[in-house]
């Protein structure tokens, strides 16, 4: 049987690649650590000064784990190469959707269709930055208009 050569095929696959990673267990304590400090956002300095709390001794390796957590556990957001986030490590990924997601319907409401938003977003794929500055108002929000655009 087809279906049943490729259940056993995917169920050895998937076995086989989770079995093969090997994560520091620095890594994972930094991972908990932020995690547990409840906390949304980081500087790169105070972030690396609690990887080295938790093992981590030197700047490649804390990349490294920036890197694993961002891109392979998708419990990070970092971003060092986009001007205005290169020192931002952020720990709620749901605060960023909620902001796109307030972003998205106060711009493209029914009542704000005819918006300067709406025509910007559609030709480059953006937001405005008074848009984004009028999000940004509440008070102690962490994702200022700066970081956001």
């Amino acid at each position: 049987n087809e279906i049943e050569d490729l259940r056993k095929s995917l169920h050895n696959v998937i076995n086989t690649k989770f079995q093969d990673i090997k994560v520091p267990v620095s890594w994972c304590a930094l991972s908990l650590k932020l995690k547990r400090r409840k906390q949304s956002l980081y500087t790169y300095q105070t972030c690396f000064k609690l990887a080295k709390e938790s093992g981590i001794k030197d700047e490649d390796d804390f990349k490294a784990v920036l890197w694993f957590l961002h891109n392979r556990a998708g419990t990070i957001m970092y971003y060092p190469d986009v001007e205005g986030l290169e020192d931002i490590i952020i720990t709620n990924i749901q605060l960023v959707f909620d902001r796109i997601t307030e972003l998205m319907t106060s711009c493209f409401t029914f009542k704000n269709l005819d918006s300067s938003a709406l025509e910007e977003f559609d030709t480059m794929g953006m937001f405005t930055e008074s848009d984004i500055r009028e999000l940004s108002k509440r008070k102690g929000d962490p994702l200022t208009p700066k970081r956001l655009v």
